[in-house]
């Protein structure tokens, strides 16, 4: 199909510039998830976070974790040498970053596409275009199930350039779906945006329910620190905890899914008493949710998960780490496909054999999570293991590029005096300070503590320069 129709489905730009060089069985199921989220996976190959279907949805992809899909495509493709990639613009943060990742990775050239590209699309993807083509003609619920779709793949920018156009052409479409679009604004890092949208119901009693968890995570930890408000928060969980006791909400909710709630609703207070230091009165609180969910399957097996997982980070707090271990390796039973747990499971080990092996198991599920990469890499600087050291510093400084990971880049480079060939090296006014530390860290490795404490000196002049 001609570019300009399909340019809003970005996964579908990303997977046209993939197929151009690599092969799509060298994709991860999670990646063939991301690439191609309308059409049917293998849930078993997943994690249970990931995995989940779009009906039973609880954990949503934070723009940080949705920026990782691209950036591992990226990278698969910098392996290729110099490459080629098209874009329908300049202007959309996923495709930038795609774009960040390959110049890091190595050569490319990027070139806008124009009328004459045609990009290959599946039946789903032209049914749905297909209804976006007919504005307020087309069908919401067909556009609305594919969004849903969309979100659960991990491409959270397809989504909210969708649900736009849904809000533009339906009318009330944004007070019928208000949650949604407050879930995918907070995934992307719109808080205050977010609490419009979560807002903006229709004023049922539950709707009203569904609205009072989200935005007190907002409060909780989603909003600029000044923006924050536990009062607020713990406000909004009582009351939305009491309403849930009324007898008018069992008539909409099935006795599952009213347990389930109350649930939700109390892990998010769980929060409120842990953030307080009540540490023992959280956890009894969390336990009292998991006798509630049981052993039932779908979303409250993946509730059990998270409901675990802040038992755990409620030892860990408290300094129990053979209760962390416990609970951590309940988590690891549920979700042993979900990188994040394994680099919990790190934090809490002090063997570096153990905490290999658990680097290992993370790489085997994907090798392109960049916090994991990061991690490993500073584990094998301590074990000494210097070129294995080396090779991961730069994957996750291509995988995601950030002051951590480009100063730990750059440090590696001092290693070998190789700071000079530093690729597409551009030292600019963002990293300039980062760039002349591992300088002076280089010199201390080649020559004294007093030329290095010399360069130091010029270096800061050179900082205050750039200020």
């Amino acid at each position: 199909m001609n570019i300009l129709p399909c340019s809003i489905l970005e996964f579908a730009v990303i997977r046209h510039n993939y197929l151009n060089v690599c092969s799509f069985d060298a994709l991860s199921p999670r990646l063939k998830k991301f690439l191609y989220p309308l059409e049917q996976h293998d849930s078993n190959s997943l994690s249970l976070t990931d995995g989940l279907s779009y009906e039973e949805q609880i954990r949503y992809p934070m723009k940080s974790r949705a920026i990782a899909l691209s950036s591992a495509i990226a990278f698969i493709m910098s392996k290729k040498g110099s490459v080629e990639i098209k874009v329908p613009s300049f202007s959309s943060e996923q495709l930038t970053n795609f774009s960040a990742t390959l110049l890091r990775g190595g050569r490319f050239h990027l070139n806008l596409m124009t009328i004459n590209d045609n990009v290959a699309i599946t039946e789903n993807e032209k049914a749905l275009l297909n209804q976006i083509a007919l504005k307020d003609k087309g069908d919401e619920a067909i556009i609305f199930d594919s969004v849903r779709k969309i979100i659960n793949s991990g491409d959270i920018f397809t989504a909210e350039s969708i649900l736009e156009h849904c809000c533009k052409c339906f009318d009330g479409f944004s007070i019928r779906k208000s949650n949604i679009i407050g879930t995918v604004k907070n995934c992307l890092g719109k808080s205050s945006e977010a609490e419009y949208f979560y807002n903006n119901h229709d004023g049922t009693l539950l709707s009203q329910i569904k609205s009072a968890y989200p935005t007190s995570m907002l409060h909780l930890r989603h909003h600029p620190k000044i923006f924050q408000d536990p009062k607020v928060a713990s406000q909004l969980l009582e009351q939305s905890f009491k309403q849930l006791q009324q007898t008018e909400i069992s008539a909409v909710l099935s006795s599952d899914e009213l347990d389930f709630h109350r649930v939700f609703n109390r892990n998010g207070y769980a929060l409120i008493l842990f953030k307080d230091g009540k540490v023992e009165e959280s956890v009894d609180l969390l336990k009292w949710g998991l006798s509630v969910l049981g052993e039932k399957g779908g979303k409250f097996h993946m509730h059990k998960s998270v409901i675990l997982y802040n038992i755990y980070q409620c030892y860990k707090q408290s300094g129990d780490i053979e209760k962390a271990h416990e609970y951590m390796d309940m988590v690891l039973d549920i979700d042993p496909m979900f990188p994040e747990y394994w680099l919990e499971k790190i934090s809490i080990t002090s063997d570096s054999d153990e905490k290999i092996q658990y680097f290992s198991k993370i790489n085997d599920i994907d090798p392109y999570h960049s916090d994991s990469v990061y991690l490993h890499s500073i584990e094998l600087l301590d074990r000494n293991e210097i070129s294995q050291y080396i090779a991961m510093a730069k994957k996750a400084w291509v995988l995601d590029e950030n002051e951590t990971t480009r100063y730990n880049y750059l440090y590696s480079l001092t290693i070998h005096d190789a700071l000079s060939n530093i690729p597409q090296a551009s030292v600019s006014d963002d990293n300039i300070e980062d760039y002349l530390i591992a300088c002076a860290e280089e010199a201390y490795n080649k020559h004294s503590l007093d030329f290095t404490a010399e360069l130091l000196k010029v270096n800061i002049k050179a900082v205050e320069a750039h200020q």
